[in-house]
């Protein structure tokens, strides 16, 4: 998948899962709302985790070992 993709589909989401929100609360469901909002947040906040990781098998810098340089 290529990342404009990626970047649609992460959109998509956020915009379907804060839509959702907002119907409840116009549908009277304030309370519930309040209730699910730190999930809104935590789903959010995954998304853009997961879009931001690196891709399976791609290699990351492995951390410099600097145990003779501590005192």
């Amino acid at each position: 998948m290529s990342s404009k993709q990626i970047v649609i589909i992460t959109v998509a989401v956020i915009v379907a899962v804060f839509a959702w929100g907002a119907v409840m609360v116009a549908s009277g469901q304030v309370a519930a709302t309040v209730a699910l909002a730190p999930v809104l947040g935590v789903t959010a906040q995954q998304i853009i985790r997961a879009v931001r990781a690196p891709a399976p098998g791609q290699r990351t810098a492995p951390a410099a070992d600097q145990e003779e340089d501590t005192p």
